[in-house]
């Protein structure tokens, strides 16, 4: 009910949905790199054209944010040969369209 009406119960504030129209374009690399990059199941995940790498739990659950930053980098670049270093801090849908090229 609370979705049909697109309320917060015990509000008067609509909810609000992020977009999703950028992220859709790259779902066959997000599948893809969500299971092999995250260990996740992206069709288990909400993610929107504002979700960043940031948003995601450490590898191993306690890793630092800089070592899990290494890890991903380095995981991207072994798996898909790409670098992303320099787009790491930025939209998941950024880093989805340099894997793409």
């Amino acid at each position: 009910m609370c979705k049909d009406n697109n309320e917060l119960p015990g509000t008067n504030f609509p909810l609000n949905f992020a977009s999703t129209h950028e992220i859709r374009k790259y779902e066959e690399i997000a599948v893809d790199f969500f299971a092999k990059i995250l260990k996740l199941n992206y069709k288990d995940c909400f993610v929107s054209d504002n979700s960043c790498l940031s948003d995601f739990d450490p590898l191993e659950g306690n890793d630092d944010p800089d070592t899990f930053k290494d890890k991903i980098i380095k995981r991207v670049r072994d798996t898909y040969g790409v670098d992303i270093s320099d787009v790491y801090d930025t939209y998941l849908v950024d880093i989805f369209r340099r894997l793409k090229g």
